[in-house]
């Protein structure tokens, strides 16, 4: 739950331009009939083979009014739908565009799929499809400049109906009512997700551990994904001063930084102050 609920809140972070982006590299609805010349344009500016990245490819028909493409190297044929979330999908991109809308606007499986007109289970397989595209699209993200550090933290969950299941056990009794969290400050029944962002907008995060971040849990979130000579600003916790270190970027104490813009701001209204109280004397 913890993954889904941060990856929910980055969607809802992203501007409108930015969400329609998103949907139309999820859903590629460039493969309809009315669409095939359009399909094979989109097929010309990737540059190459679904398969092996080759550039020689044809068109090779129609299949289920979808238009393929043969490469002319690996001799394999594919579609615009290959090697993405609506391959083996018989659902319209109308369909799957839909459902891009209500993930993005927070709606339960249920829901999306009364909307969506598709079976609640087809929904709930839907959606960790789109889950796991996101943090593919996540893992080729490098930050660089100036990159803003911290970490959030959710309660450790264990919903769900775990009575038919013949492999899991539950660590720990049920939590019937109140918190879901039992223990005060940080602790193992808290999930720890580093964050990262940088002044272009680009951001990570993913999962590292439970309770307080460590050293090796910034090298497991942020591994390869800032760039060297970055400068790293974020509170004083020791983790991030020795990531810092280990992977030769520049640190900024973010108390630091903030006190600057603050003295700054000040100096600013305290000029124009001056201004204004210079024009009004006599």
């Amino acid at each position: 739950m913890a993954r889904l609920n941060e990856l929910f809140k980055i969607i809802k972070s992203l501007s409108q331009q930015e969400k329609a982006k998103l949907i139309a590299f999820l859903s590629s609805d460039t493969s309809s009939s009315a669409n095939c010349e359009s399909g094979f344009n989109f097929i010309k500016q990737t540059c190459s083979c679904q398969h092996c990245k080759s550039t020689k490819i044809l068109k090779n028909g129609l299949r289920n009014s979808i238009q393929r493409f043969i490469c002319k190297d690996c001799n394999k044929s594919f579609t615009v739908r290959t090697n993405t979330i609506t391959e083996h999908s018989k659902k319209s991109f109308e369909t799957w565009s839909k459902f891009l809308e209500c993930m993005m606007n927070s709606f339960t499986v249920r829901r999306s799929a009364e909307i969506c007109g598709i079976n609640k289970d087809t929904a709930f397989i839907w959606r960790h499809k789109v889950l796991d595209a996101l943090q593919n699209m996540q893992n080729s993200v490098e930050l660089n400049g100036v990159v803003e550090a911290d970490e959030t933290f959710f309660a450790l969950s264990f919903k769900g109906n775990h009575k038919k299941s013949t492999t899991f056990t539950m660590p720990r009794k049920a939590h019937k009512r109140g918190k879901g969290i039992h223990t005060r400050g940080l602790s193992h029944e808290q999930v720890c997700v580093p964050c990262g962002v940088n002044g272009n907008g680009l951001s990570v995060a993913r999962i590292s551990n439970l309770g307080r971040i460590g050293t090796k849990d910034l090298e497991f979130a942020f591994k390869n994904q800032i760039a060297s000579d970055s400068i790293l600003c974020c509170d004083g916790a020791n983790a991030y001063r020795k990531f810092a270190s280990k992977n030769r970027l520049d640190f900024m104490y973010m108390c630091v930084l903030i006190s600057f813009i603050l003295l700054f701001i000040c100096d600013f209204k305290s000029s124009q102050f001056f201004i204004f109280y210079s024009t009004k004397t006599p």
